[in-house]
């Protein structure tokens, strides 16, 4: 095939298109050279300075999408190298208020607004509102009833991953929360802090009637209801009225 001439006699442009030391994926036939170009061909093919990764950067091979200590995939290779940072604890953005570090912009960002009381997010059924987006979206299915997170292994379904995650131990038996001074383990994150405050003697909830304390809050709504007169039904009442038999 005759050679294309370009303008003013020259060859082709340097560009990174014929670069036969690129890599050709293997669904692409690799091509023979020289290879020939219409006239003012570098007009359409991308520029290098707008895609600083190289024509191929897209075309990522899977493994490389992989974080090769725990097995995750990601789409993105932003996202893979931003997860690695919970595997080495890097954390590069500081609040400039308390000196709390984060491993992302984004979440620093979010941390910002509890020193400044910024609660952009408001409910799309009620006036409450939210400093994370997530925060709104999860509590609008409290109004929704939106379940979309199932469990392959019951069925049960969940409004959102966190709660999914803690139910799926219930299956695999896994306690990952560690009492540092009993060694005690826990399902949840937040029954390992119930649990240490048996060892602290810390009664952080306060009954704002009679100032008496209680180390959980379930413990604190229960009491309330002794100022109020409202009455308290746990699992066990409930099921006792549904099949109609005596308590004790």
């Amino acid at each position: 095939m005759p050679q294309i001439p370009f303008p003013g006699g020259m060859g082709p442009p340097h560009l990174p298109f014929f670069n036969h030391s690129l890599p050709f994926p293997p669904f692409f036939p690799q091509p023979s050279f020289p290879m020939t170009m219409p006239p003012y061909a570098s007009d359409v093919v991308p520029d290098p300075s707008i895609n600083p990764g190289g024509l191929y950067s897209s075309l990522q091979p899977q493994n490389e999408l992989k974080c090769q200590i725990c097995g995750r995939e990601f789409a993105r290779r932003t996202n893979l190298l931003l997860h690695y940072r919970t595997h080495t604890g890097e954390k590069p953005y500081s609040c400039d208020t308390c000196g709390r570090s984060f491993s992302q912009s984004g979440s620093l960002k979010a941390h910002k607004r509890i020193h400044t009381g910024e609660m952009p997010y408001q409910c799309s059924y009620c006036p409450k509102k939210f400093r994370l987006k997530g925060q709104k979206t999860r509590h609008e299915r409290t109004h929704t009833g939106e379940r979309p997170f199932v469990c392959d292994q019951c069925g049960a379904k969940f409004a959102d991953t966190t709660n999914l995650q803690s139910h799926k131990r219930i299956h695999t038996g896994e306690r990952p929360f560690v009492c540092e001074h009993c060694h005690k383990g826990f399902s949840q994150k937040q029954h390992l802090k119930t649990h240490l405050l048996t060892h602290t003697g810390e009664l952080p909830h306060e009954c704002k009637t009679c100032k008496k304390r209680f180390r959980q809050k379930g413990h604190l709504k229960q009491h309330e209801r002794t100022h109020t007169g409202k009455l308290y039904f746990s699992p066990v009442h409930v099921l006792i009225l549904i099949q109609g038999e005596k308590a004790f």
